[in-house]
């Protein structure tokens, strides 16, 4: 039995339900799309591997981060630090500078205007 309590439980729960919801695909999609317009296509294997090692070391470094946050001072740490943690972040990112749109045609909008050849049945 765990001896958190239940208003913890719902929390933790309404949370994890938030980022079901589609929210860390939006950032990991969002930095990924953003290093690949900064890195270029060629190196797409590169960034791929570099944002996944990026996540598994914060999974790795979070869990005992946060065991130590709550054995220290209870979730009230763990809620600070996922509120700060962010914040730092978006202050590290926001002078980076904006990537430009590619200018490119897609490969349907090559496609002809009026049918090619006979439809045969």
């Amino acid at each position: 039995m765990s001896v958190l309590p239940l208003h913890v439980h719902q929390g933790l729960g309404l949370g994890t339900f938030v980022v079901g919801l589609g929210a860390e695909s939006f950032i990991v999609l969002g930095a990924f799309n953003w290093g690949l317009a900064l890195a270029g296509p060629q190196n797409a294997g590169m960034l791929m591997a570099q944002i996944g090692t990026a996540m598994y070391l914060a999974y790795a470094v979070g869990a005992p981060v946060g065991s130590a946050l709550y054995a220290a001072d209870g979730f009230a740490a763990i809620a600070v630090a996922t509120t700060l943690i962010p914040l730092v972040t978006l202050l590290l990112a926001a002078p980076l500078r904006a990537v430009a749109p590619a200018a490119h045609v897609r490969p349907s909008a090559e496609l002809p205007k009026e049918p090619v050849g006979e439809i045969r049945n």
